[in-house]
């Protein structure tokens, strides 16, 4: 139903989010293999930079005003450094397993906005 409504189309600023949030269940699934602390570190990493993008979709489909946009940008960036932070000191992280999955969690920023030939 949600996904219906959504009509995640080229330009839906939704997209991201999601790409971000399968991007870091499949991080966080590959390095369960190695250890469950892995792949809680995984989870850790993708939720530092899910939320804040899914916070910037949610204002972006809903204002056009450039200062909005760009205040709410520079929330999200510190948002994720904040969050990073906080997983880092107080939770405790397995360090390869949650920058590994930061990394990979960041390409989706890329993929939506990749032109093919026939678009």
């Amino acid at each position: 139903m949600v996904w219906q409504k959504m009509q995640l189309s080229r330009n839906h600023p939704y997209r991201i989010v999601v790409a971000q949030a399968l991007l870091g269940a499949l991080s966080a699934a590959a390095l369960l293999i190695i250890s469950p602390a892995q792949a809680h570190s995984a989870l850790l990493a993708a939720g530092c930079i899910f939320f804040p993008t899914a916070y910037y979709a949610w204002v972006t489909s809903r204002t056009l005003d450039a200062s909005r946009l760009l205040a709410h940008g520079v929330m999200r960036m510190v948002l994720t450094g904040v969050l990073m932070a906080v997983a880092i000191v107080s939770v405790g992280i397995e360090p390869a397993g949650f920058f590994a999955t930061f990394c990979v969690v960041q390409l989706a920023y890329l993929a939506p906005g990749r032109k093919t030939s026939g678009s």
